[in-house]
């Protein structure tokens, strides 16, 4: 399988968005995002579930910026990441990473 790189951004805006998925919340009168609650309140809490998050992206064909690239991160024990060598796409299975761009 193909893997697809994210940035630390993009893994934020991804997070944020399963965060608000539910919409808005409204306090005294006021609406706010989910996401900015939990980092404003709690940002310990917020970046532990994004932590959380990222980790559960591995399983789903990501590879993101920080946690799981070249050194594998966090993951290490937990996937087996291979990058083709011609053109630096990432796949799960080496023999895949092999035959990319002709092996």
């Amino acid at each position: 399988m193909k893997l697809e790189y994210i940035t630390e951004q993009q893994l934020s805006e991804m997070y944020d968005e399963a965060l608000d998925s539910e919409g808005t919340v409204v306090v005294a009168g006021l609406e706010y995002y989910p996401s900015n609650i939990l980092e404003a309140v709690d940002p310990i809490a917020y970046f532990v579930g994004r932590d959380d998050y990222a980790s559960s992206l591995a399983s789903d064909g990501y590879i993101v910026e920080n946690y799981n690239e070249v050194d594998y991160g966090l993951l290490s024990a937990s996937i087996n990441i291979t990058e083709c060598g011609k053109c630096g796409d990432w796949f799960d299975c080496e023999d895949e990473a092999n035959k990319c761009c002709g092996g």
